[in-house]
């Protein structure tokens, strides 16, 4: 919704969209690198491309709680820097 509503390009991938969030500094380059990762195991999960082992999706999102939180953090940063403008 971010890369519409603020014109930053047309992506050419699902992936480029956090390209466009980096280069445009709404997410740090790490936060992009790890959402370019989630989305990809998220893709997984949802379409099933392969059996999916429940402890293995248990863990892997315990163990990525705190990208979700510094998404989050990075997003609500970004909007505050534009409601001050």
């Amino acid at each position: 919704m971010i890369v519409s509503s603020e014109r930053l390009g047309l992506p050419k991938d699902e992936e480029s969209i956090f390209d466009l969030m980096g280069e445009n500094k709404i997410l740090g380059e790490e936060m992009c690198e790890k959402a370019k990762e989630m989305k990809g195991f998220r893709n997984i999960q949802v379409h099933r491309y392969v059996h999916v082992d429940d402890e293995l999706v248990y863990n892997d999102l315990k163990d990525r709680l705190a990208d979700f939180y510094k998404f989050e953090s990075e997003i609500r940063s970004y909007l505050k820097r534009q409601r001050n403008l």
